[in-house]
């Protein structure tokens, strides 16, 4: 991921203290079961009870169940586990939307453990601080605004950026997405965005109208036209892509 807009201080590397909880917590659900809408299972008395996904990130961090594992902040565990927290939700939210975090995940309906196993599994070996800025000592968030370059340009060719905001103090960064699930979440969501966008006063087809803020915030083009925002370049960056003399 390469800063387009404000640099930003990334640690070179995934803390391994991280990626150890993370495969901690695979391994003690893979061993006492899993849950789903409660922080543990203890129906049946046990010291290591089926627990959730955060429930059990508490158990790795904390060795034993807690009633509120984000609330148990005089734990000498507590910040290896909001640290993994963290972690996990940054990583979600890269592959799945800015709605996914460690609860949604786990509570989705038909979800199942091997999925839970495998995200764990996929976000300790996933190096995510090249993927999302970092800033205030911790992972910034993701933000609805999504731009990419040109629709009509093959996929390995476009450019995708995305607005990431400090939860801390607000600052903002925008940053190329160069993760293949992620890209793939913020095309499909940019275009979404387009399609819903209105295009009134008066009607008109989408990307035909300079006056028009919104063809001028999202690129309409298709493989046999460019949009207002790329006519100029129809034979240069998107001509190609468009059918026009290269």
């Amino acid at each position: 991921m390469q800063p387009t807009q404000n640099t930003i201080a990334i640690p070179a590397t995934t803390d391994p203290d991280v990626a150890q909880t993370l495969r901690d917590t695979a391994l003690y659900l893979n061993r006492h079961g899993w849950n789903q809408g409660e922080y543990y299972d203890a129906r049946n008395g046990l010291f290591t009870p089926p627990a959730c996904l955060v429930g059990a990130i508490g158990m790795v961090c904390y060795g034993g169940p807690v009633d509120a594992p984000a609330l148990n902040y005089d734990d000498p565990g507590f910040g290896a586990f909001e640290a993994a927290v963290r972690y996990l939700n940054a990583f979600l939210r890269l592959r799945h939307g800015l709605a996914m975090d460690a609860y949604a995940f786990n509570d989705t309906r038909g979800r199942t453990l091997d999925e839970v196993l495998a995200v764990l599994d996929t976000a300790a070996g996933f190096d995510l601080r090249a993927h999302v800025p970092w800033h205030c000592g911790r992972f910034m968030q993701p933000d609805i605004d999504v731009q990419v370059d040109c629709l009509a340009l093959p996929e390995a060719e476009r450019f995708v950026s995305a607005w990431h905001v400090c939860p801390e103090c607000g600052y903002t960064a925008t940053v190329e997405v160069t993760d293949p699930a992620a890209r793939k979440l913020a095309v499909d969501g940019y275009r979404d965005l387009a399609e819903i966008a209105v295009h009134d006063d008066p009607k008109h087809t989408p990307g035909t109208s300079d006056a028009c803020e919104a063809c001028d915030l999202y690129c309409y083009c298709t493989a046999e036209s460019a949009c207002i925002n790329h006519v100029e370049d129809d034979t240069d960056t998107a001509g190609t892509a468009m059918g026009g003399a290269e």
